[in-house]
């Protein structure tokens, strides 16, 4: 075996790469005894917090950590139907929404083309939302009394 092109012996390989091994698992070691960075070291304590509450709890370094419970509360109010499926294109106008990506609206004109060869009176329309993610109540209440459905994606 050559390094730089000098001989290294294979035994004193062996023993620097055996060295490193075993000094990276006591460091690993040590750390995991340690509470401040690891919750499942032997020192370190678990809280268990309900739905809504924030707890605050020291560790045994000192150190009081406040955790903050990251669930959304669910609605529990009534479901709202979705809207019935639209049995047939023909005749329907239907809303290209783009959300702004590049080349998005490339797409929705080929998927637009695709479905015209399918149902050739379908009417398309196109909109753009006022801020990218937002539509304004003026262009919702156009969707709603303009357009039977709309075509829409989201993603990178």
């Amino acid at each position: 075996m050559t390094f730089m092109n000098k001989k290294v012996p294979r035994k004193g390989v062996f023993w620097v790469v055996g060295t490193l091994v075993i000094a990276g698992l006591i460091a690993a070691g040590v750390m995991a005894n340690q509470a401040s960075a690891w919750p499942t070291g032997p020192k370190s304590t678990t809280t268990t917090v309900s739905k809504s509450t924030t707890t605050t709890a020291p560790t045994a370094t000192g150190v009081t950590l406040t955790v903050h419970n990251p669930q959304a509360e669910i609605p529990t109010g009534a479901a709202t139907a979705l809207a019935p499926r639209l049995t047939d294109l023909n005749g329907k106008k239907i809303l290209l929404l783009t959300n702004g990506k590049i080349n998005f609206d490339v797409v929705l004109e080929r998927v637009a083309d695709k479905i015209k060869e399918e149902y050739p009176t379908v009417e398309f329309g196109r909109m753009k939302p006022a801020d990218r993610w937002n539509l304004t109540d003026e262009q919702l209440e156009e969707i709603v009394n303009t357009y039977d459905g709309y075509i829409n994606g989201i993603g990178d």
